[in-house]
């Protein structure tokens, strides 16, 4: 039933032009790619003028999770509805990205899926259905999805205008021939007490129980991670540091950010002091123990968004 209900939206949807998407809509599709059927959802914005080519935001979900659940986790829709953003939520298949070194997941039908392509060949799809601003694709997600997005950057950057990384880094596999294609702003969101990534680096083996014997899931620490997209955008190693408002005092947290820039291009890196492996203002989705702590100092789509915004020279309409 659920998958005649996804055919149905597909056939449904790919006839819909951008024009008539004039309130808040959500649209569930899939595409073929590979030999593999795909699925994703679009969150278009409401009272948009279909002349105008919109922003778009890839967002991708964490290992064992999916792109249905990601939407509320994330708590894009709100700000994107405002600012006028259409969001992407695309599905891995078995739940898990493929990351040489990480996570190949030998339990996927026919071996691991090409996700870049698969990324790739959705980015074209929404280019040839809707009104879209090629200058302004960004991506974002958290764990093994913000892991996902740097890897992606390293591999679509041509096609990026930014991205934001939460709780992740990059494996040792993939570090030396680790490397944009161009400079691409990105923002990172760490904690620094995060059980399940470490923030100095070494082994996860939360990310790599199923998956091939050839994924060692050596980390790299989140400040050699920082030190090396900053070589990447060629930003000025002496940066502008603050101290976020400390406004809740119960969760524990607090979170410092570390601004590169070299008037071009931008690094942004916030720690979240005692923060662990968690959305910056989401939910306590596991307890303490599995997962830390959650920082409730800011909210990490708010930041997210602004940031896509501003490094594109976007109005921003909503904090």
């Amino acid at each position: 039933m659920k998958r005649t209900l996804f055919i149905l939206a597909f056939f449904l949807t790919t006839s819909l032009s951008f024009a008539q998407h004039s309130v808040n809509q959500d649209v569930y599709r899939y595409i073929m790619v590979d030999g593999h059927q795909r699925f994703f959802s679009v969150h278009f914005p409401s009272n948009v003028d279909p002349s105008q080519p919109l922003p778009v935001v890839f967002a991708f979900h964490s290992a064992t999770s999916d792109y249905q659940s990601t939407v509320d986790f994330f708590n894009f829709n709100g700000l994107a509805n405002v600012n006028r953003i259409i969001m992407v939520y695309p599905n891995a298949m078995a739940s898990t990205w493929s990351v040489p070194g990480l996570s190949s997941d030998k339990n996927t039908p026919g071996g691991a899926p090409d996700d870049v392509h698969f990324t790739s060949v959705l980015l074209d799809t929404l280019i040839s259905d809707y009104n879209i601003d090629t200058n302004k694709v960004f991506a974002t997600g958290m764990s093994l999805g913000g892991i996902f997005t740097l890897y992606l950057a390293s591999k679509l950057g041509n096609r990026l205008a930014a991205i934001a990384p939460v709780c992740a880094s990059i494996s040792d596999t993939l570090a030396k021939d680790f490397w944009f294609p161009r400079p691409i702003p990105m923002l990172l969101i760490n904690g620094m007490e995060d059980p399940v990534l470490n923030y100095n680096g070494g082994m996860t083996s939360e990310f790599t129980q199923w998956n091939d014997h050839k994924d060692d899931g050596i980390m790299m620490g989140t400040e050699d991670l920082v030190d090396k997209v900053v070589k990447m955008d060629s930003c000025d190693v002496n940066p502008v540091v603050s101290d976020l408002p400390n406004t809740n005092l119960k969760d524990e947290c607090s979170a410092v950010e570390t601004v590169y820039t070299n008037n071009q291009h931008i690094v942004d890196f916030i720690a979240v002091v005692g923060g662990g492996h968690a959305w910056p203002g989401g939910p306590q989705y596991f307890s303490k123990e599995l997962i830390g702590r959650v920082c409730k100092d800011f909210n990490a789509e708010e930041k997210i968004m602004k940031f896509f915004l501003n490094v594109t020279g976007t109005k921003v309409l909503q904090e």
